[in-house]
């Protein structure tokens, strides 16, 4: 076997990845992001019983832990699956939530939207 072709099997069998999850401010706005592998497909963004579930198609790459929670977030944790990472959040159910999603990256922001003033581009 060449070394391309092992790279490429090496690559396949590695399937999709969760890779890292953060969290970060966007327009005044608490943010959850979570870096992909560019194969995961969109998540699953659901409330279940006064959490906020983020279901992704990926397994979690290994050492993957959460940063200390943030308001609006009391708690959460990171459960593995076989072939799927799930993230659940304790979340007031009042507080609204926006989820999108590029190649890679899902972002999920919490509250109001703040003034157009006050967004950034």
């Amino acid at each position: 076997m060449t070394l391309a072709a092992a790279a490429l099997a090496a690559f396949v069998a590695s399937g999709p990845e969760v890779r890292a999850v953060r969290i970060t401010t966007l327009d005044f706005r608490t943010a959850v992001r979570v870096l992909t592998s560019e194969d995961v497909p969109v998540a699953v963004v659901a409330r279940e019983q006064g959490q906020l579930v983020i279901r992704l198609s990926g397994r979690p790459v290994e050492g993957l832990l959460l940063p200390p929670a943030q308001k609006p977030i009391d708690a959460w944790r990171l459960e593995r699956e076989a072939a799927a990472t799930v993230l659940r959040l304790d979340l007031a159910p009042e507080i609204p939530f926006e989820a999108t999603h590029e190649t890679g990256l899902l972002t999920i922001v919490f509250g109001e939207q703040p003034a157009p003033e006050l967004r950034g581009r």
